[in-house]
């Protein structure tokens, strides 16, 4: 028997684009983070494609970022969500770099979340990561760990617990067009935050990330 409830305060998103920049520091490195908004309810099947779709921008960067451009010091993507409070989901990414490299590196970085909206991912894409996650799967139920955290999740969500034994289901209905749906979603170009931590001797040509795509509109940044 539940002995306490959640209380669904909400956390407060931002508006539109909002670009800030901390400095703190002297070391020559800067950390950025591009954050977008969703109120999209959290549906299990939805969120695992939003979860793949992340995984496969995650590989895109990598290869964009650190061995096309040679500028970051590592990249990552991810979506998380405010469990087991409904519609507040975000999709994410990370990266250090060097201050005089973070214009083009948030600018590519937005290239690639523009191409996965409007293309999708390759055919190619989507079965590396099914492979990925099959493996990971065919590991992972041999490990009490997995089930114990399946287990939590699905009840943070109140979902049925026989979901789990439909994993492998989720992974072979991924393909480009319903990953392509999940990145309009939880990806949105026209409501995001750009946060970048900067050096205080950083030059002032880095202190204004600027990522082009999307309309830049004014917005406060709230908090949780």
């Amino acid at each position: 028997m539940r002995t306490s409830a959640f209380v669904p305060m909400g956390p407060h998103y931002p508006n539109g684009v909002v670009k800030k920049v901390v400095r703190k520091g002297t070391e020559p490195k800067v950390s950025t983070r591009i954050t977008f908004f969703s109120h999209n309810p959290t549906d299990e099947l939805e969120f695992h494609r939003a979860r793949a779709g992340a995984a496969i921008l995650n590989d895109h960067l990598r290869e964009t970022l650190r061995e096309l451009l040679g500028g970051t010091y590592g990249a990552s993507a991810f979506v998380s969500n405010m469990a087991p409070l409904p519609g507040y989901t975000t999709g994410a990414i990370a990266f250090g770099s060097s201050p005089e490299n973070v214009d083009k590196l948030v600018a590519a970085s937005m290239e690639e979340v523009k191409k996965l909206i409007e293309q999708g991912p390759s055919a190619a894409d989507v079965q590396k990561q099914q492979e990925v996650e099959r493996r990971e799967l065919e590991v992972g139920i041999k490990q009490n760990a997995y089930w114990t955290s399946s287990l939590q999740t699905l009840d943070s969500y109140g979902w049925d617990p026989r979901r789990i034994a439909k994993r492998r289901e989720r992974i072979d209905l991924l393909n480009p067009a319903n990953i392509q749906e999940t990145f309009k979603k939880y990806f949105p170009l026209d409501h995001y935050s750009l946060i970048s931590l900067l050096p205080q001797a950083a030059s002032a040509g880095a202190a204004k990330p600027d990522a082009k795509p999307g309309a830049a509109t004014k917005g406060k940044l709230g908090a949780p």
